[in-house]
Order: structure tokens, then C-alpha cells, then sequence
């Protein structure tokens, strides 16, 4: 039996109140003749903090993966991922899970809240959630008023303007959200391996 490839292609980021940065290259190379040498120009910045710890308002610069895989193998598990949020700022930031979007809701991988997954036979349904320490985001194929997300396992009531928030990254620090998910394990496995592709978007926002 062969074994069932799912993919997640995650966005960088979506801009706050503040730009954000992701993936800004941090080295040049330098090429000149040995003779002559060469020169390199860096940019410094600095930030005198207040009484409070807090510094003037800038520009996050924020680095994410661009994609992340998670599999549902021939044994019926579920194997999942680490997604590494980096927070290269001098501050302190929020991340909020703001959309999941499925282009093919009732076809190929299909996303459901747990309790329904139980009742259906088939190992292509998922449920799909992004665990961080601050809080946990519930994914849905049909998005409904919440952009596919939800802060709880029913899929009920109404989340932010924002989305829900799932961590929360000192300045200088990283963190590793962890993409899970669960499959009926009582359902027959699929005669021929499937493949779909969904889009999580991020939100991130200076912390409050």
C-alpha cells in the first residue's frame, strides 16, 4: 500500500501595523583584486531602549519558511512538522494564525474538526490544527466567517480581526510552532497515494 503525500504552502507573513521582512539577506561578497582590496558597507542601527524596556517603533523583520509537508503514511499516522518562526527585531512580536485556505474544498484533501473526521471512512479527511505556546489554531477546508480558523477543537464561535494567536517571540528569538494533525485510523487506506495543497497565512504583530 502506498503511502498518502499531503503538502501545506505557508505565506511568509501578513503585514501589521509595521512592515515585516522575510528572508532579507544578511551577508555580501566582496570581489575586488587583492591589490586594490575591496570595501563592504553595513548598515547600523540602534535602539536605546526606555525605562520599560521598550524601543522607538520600527520595522519587524521576521523570517519564516515558505512551506511546510505533512504526511499521512501507510500505517495510518499522521506525521507532522515544525514550522521556525525567527524573530531577528528589537521586538517583541505576536503571531496569530490569520487564514487557511483549501482551493479544492470537497476534493482531494479535505479538512474537518476532529469530531467529524470519526465518522468519516476515509483516510483522505484530516484535521489539521498549529500548535504554539501561547495558543492552538483549528484549520477547515470551507472557510466559513472565521477565514478557516478557529481557537477551538468544535470549530465554533468567532475569532479576532486578527486571527487566532499562537505565540508569542521575544526579540532575538525563535520559536518552532508545530503543524499536528489526527485521521480516523478505522478507515481503509486509499489504493492510490493523494496530494493537495493548502495555504496558511500568518499574521504577525508587535506584542501587546
Amino acid at each position: 500500500m502506498k503511502k498518502k503525500f499531503l503538502s501545506l504552502m505557508m505565506a511568509a507573513a501578513v503585514v501589521a501595523t509595521t512592515s515585516v521582512s522575510a528572508f532579507a539577506s544578511t551577508t555580501q561578497t566582496i570581489q575586488d583584486s587583492e591589490e586594490v582590496g575591496g570595501q563592504a558597507q553595513i548598515k547600523v542601527t540602534g535602539d536605546v531602549e526606555d525605562i520599560n524596556g521598550h524601543t522607538k517603533p520600527g520595522t519587524l523583520n521576521v523570517t519564516v519558511p515558505t512551506a511546510a509537508n505533512f504526511t499521512v503514511n501507510k500505517n495510518k499516522k499522521f506525521v507532522g512538522t515544525e514550522i521556525k518562526v525567527q524573530n531577528n527585531g528589537t521586538q517583541d512580536i505576536d503571531v496569530f494564525a490569520y487564514e487557511f485556505k483549501d482551493p479544492t474544498q470537497s476534493s482531494g484533501i479535505i479538512v474537518k474538526k476532529k469530531s467529524d473526521i470519526q465518522n468519516d471512512d476515509k483516510t483522505n479527511v484530516v484535521a489539521l490544527r498549529l500548535e504554539g505556546d501561547f495558543g492552538v489554531a483549528h484549520f477547515a477546508s470551507v472557510p466559513g466567517s472565521n477565514r478557516g480558523v478557529y481557537d477551538n477543537v468544535e470549530h465554533t464561535g468567532s475569532v479576532s480581526e486578527d486571527g487566532v494567536k499562537i505565540a508569542n517571540i521575544l526579540k532575538g528569538d525563535s520559536y518552532d510552532l508545530r503543524l499536528r494533525g489526527d485521521i480516523n485510523e478505522n478507515s481503509p487506506i486509499v489504493d492510490k497515494p493523494e496530494s493537495d495543497t493548502f495555504t496558511l497565512r500568518l499574521k504577525i504583530k508587535k506584542a501587546q
